[in-house]
């Protein structure tokens, strides 16, 4: 079993091009433990996954030109109660952004009620990034998911929805899905589970 994030990182890559990716979108993030509570971190070469660990996933295939971005978060052999509520707060944040997506939003709409969750619940201090950005040709483009930002999002636009808390020098989680805006709401275009998952 591949036990350090480097080796994890190869066999990702791997299973996109064997699953029909152009090309990646992007290097893929593999980061466990401490490094998961980096937004971007790189995979590292000493570092022994251990159980109890945070293990993040970020990562995205090129096809036909245009990009996909997904980001999950699993816990390695058990979680702890922490690291379930915080997986819990982050899983409700995305939930919300999904629910108030519609054509007509605003980019400041999306993210005021995905960071509200997050701001309302214990682990306010560990929000550092935005809620997400837009995706297609490039991995990042407008619109910016983000407060201040006006830009209504017309239907046909495609947006992630990546909320996160992460707590430097212990462990991060973040849940991304790649998001259709259609006019009776959205469709999510990532269908891997969300559930807390224990590997």
């Amino acid at each position: 079993m591949a036990r350090l994030e480097k080796q994890i990182e190869s066999r990702l890559i791997q299973a996109l091009f064997a699953e029909g990716a152009d090309d990646l979108a992007f290097t893929p993030i593999v980061a466990a433990g401490d490094n998961s509570a980096r937004p971007h971190a790189h995979a590292r070469d000493d570092y022994q996954i251990q159980s109890g660990d945070a293990l993040l996933f970020d990562f995205g295939g090129r096809k036909n030109g245009f990009c996909a971005d997904i980001t999950r978060t699993v816990f390695v052999g058990e979680v702890s109660d922490e690291g379930r509520a915080v997986y819990e707060t982050v899983l409700a944040a995305n939930m919300a952004g999904l629910a108030v997506t519609r054509a007509g939003v605003t980019a400041h709409e999306i993210d005021d009620v995905v960071t509200g969750v997050l701001e309302a619940s214990p682990f306010a201090d560990r929000i550092r990034t935005k809620t997400g950005h837009g995706l297609g040709r490039d991995v990042h483009e407008a619109p910016y998911i983000m407060r201040g930002n006006p830009q209504v999002l017309p239907a046909g636009t495609v947006y992630t929805n990546e909320p996160g808390l992460y707590q430097l020098g212990k462990f991060g989680v973040r849940i991304e899905d790649d998001v259709l805006v259609t006019a009776e709401g959205c469709r999510a275009l990532t269908r891997f589970p969300k559930e807390l998952l224990i590997i």
